[in-house]
């Protein structure tokens, strides 16, 4: 399943890191551009590398990519920093708010505490060639050692991604694709006038095509939208994941090509709200009030509810 979303602008610095990849069950993945295994070896990898996180005390779990190729999902609600011996790196905000001084700082000690790792000459002997070491620092508190432990137990390496301008504009016409329908039913449930998502660019992710709801939008209307029109058809993404769970150990990509033509994988459509920072268009830097924030993620949590507690659901059943 792939969730597209943007309601902030430190969302937007996310996004410039995804043009190899998706950002699917609500987590940013991976960046990097380094070759690494495709197919049944990859992903068993890839699943080994999250049990063994998660088995640390990190809940994670691997995600399906396509083309064979899964990639690492940590669930945390912490921000945190992840670099890989291969060169791949990602920050992934977690509930800090980078558009506020605190949510700043927070960001500012994570990078402090990873500092050493790409500048410590002690470090040096276990560097790749590009001059990285693994590490991850979650919140205020280094778990680089982990990190290394399950890498070494599995060889894990992060997927080959896609930076090209290319790649940008086939991943917004994906969200293209998500989102129209979802704002055909919306013109039928209240919201007549909503715009179509804006035509895809190559603009290093700074905009996003996006469903804009109104500004005055209230609760009462959210909720009604949600039960209307909700952004994952749960009966459909129930029947793919029993469909993929019967396939066996051995199941060749031929296998899951069918699983694929029978039961296509969904992308929630990318929603926000005609308020600068939350419409889809970072192109600016954006300060948003706390506050502000706090109104639109709850909005924008009713109209996902569904589709989160789906999600949810399937994270608990690692």
């Amino acid at each position: 399943m792939k969730r597209w979303w943007v309601l902030t602008a430190a969302v937007a610095v996310a996004l410039a890191g995804l043009a190899g990849c998706s950002a699917k069950d609500g987590v940013a993945s991976i960046d990097g551009s380094s070759p690494a295994p495709s197919g049944p070896r990859q992903a068993e990898r890839a699943e080994n590398f999250a049990a063994c996180l998660t088995k640390a005390g990190l809940a994670a779990q691997a995600l399906d990519l396509g083309d064979g190729q899964k990639q690492l999902q940590i669930d945390v609600d912490d921000p945190y920093l992840l670099g890989l011996a291969d060169g791949s790196s990602w920050s992934f905000p977690g509930t800090a708010n980078q558009t506020d001084a605190a949510g700043r700082a927070a960001i500012a000690g994570m990078e402090e505490l990873a500092a050493p790792y790409l500048t410590d000459d002690a470090a040096r002997a276990a560097r790749s060639e590009d001059g990285s070491v693994p590490y991850l620092i979650v919140g205020a508190l280094d778990r680089t050692e982990d990190l290394a432990k399950c890498l070494e137990q599995t060889g894990y390496e992060s997927p080959q991604l896609d930076h090209s301008p290319e790649r940008e504009l086939e991943m917004k016409r994906e969200v293209v694709d998500a989102t129209i329908g979802w704002v055909e039913c919306a013109r039928q449930n209240g919201f007549p006038d909503m715009a179509d998502p804006a035509a895809p660019r190559a603009d290093n992710f700074q905009t996003l095509p996006t469903a804009v709801l109104p500004a005055d939008v209230t609760e009462a209307e959210v909720r009604a939208l949600a039960a209307s029109c909700p952004t994952l058809d749960i009966a459909a993404a129930k029947a793919r994941d029993d469909a993929l769970a019967a396939l066996p150990e051995n199941a060749s990509e031929a296998d899951y090509a069918a699983v694929d033509r029978d039961h296509p994988d969904q992308s929630t459509p990318n929603v926000g709200f005609d308020v600068p920072g939350m419409n889809g268009d970072h192109s600016g830097r954006v300060e948003v009030a706390p506050e502000t924030l706090a109104h639109y993620e709850s909005l924008w949590a009713i109209l996902n509810e569904a589709s989160d507690a789906y999600f949810e659901g399937k994270n608990n059943e690692r």
